[in-house]
């Protein structure tokens, strides 16, 4: 992502005109793990934020050789707005203990747990030494 980019600086100047700070939510373990560039699924009828993907999604997760590019994206992103006042907060990892055991469990690692257990201090170290300050 490029570092603060015109998008997510266009995007906090509209929520700070509405006295909203968001919180950025730099990775998410529920819904569909295995999120794609490009045109993305329908939604699922009667499946709650079916369209909803998993960040960093299966894949990368299990693949080590990904770190490095999670690694970038979190620096990347906490560093461009790290002494921003319009941002609240940041959610290094929404809900890092959910197993998706509802409508996407049987497309999960099997290890998942001991994945994101592994890589979420990793992803917390990652984002203090952008120096936020509201960490």
């Amino acid at each position: 992502m490029p570092r603060g980019s015109e998008t997510h600086r266009h995007f906090l100047q509209i929520a700070a005109r509405h006295h909203i700070k968001p919180l950025f939510v730099l990775f998410d373990s529920c819904w569909d793990p295995e999120p794609h560039l490009g045109k993305q699924h329908a939604p699922k009828p009667g499946v709650h934020n079916s369209g909803w993907v998993q960040s960093p999604g299966a894949k990368a997760l299990q693949d080590p050789s990904q770190y490095p590019r999670l690694e970038a994206y979190v620096k990347g992103v906490v560093g461009a707005f790290a002494k921003d006042d319009r941002i609240l907060g940041w959610d290094v990892w929404n809900e890092p203990d959910n197993g998706n055991g509802g409508s996407y469990k049987d497309l999960e690692p099997k290890n998942k747990n001991d994945l994101v257990v592994a890589l979420l201090p990793k992803a917390f170290a990652w984002a203090r030494s952008a120096h936020p300050r509201n960490l």
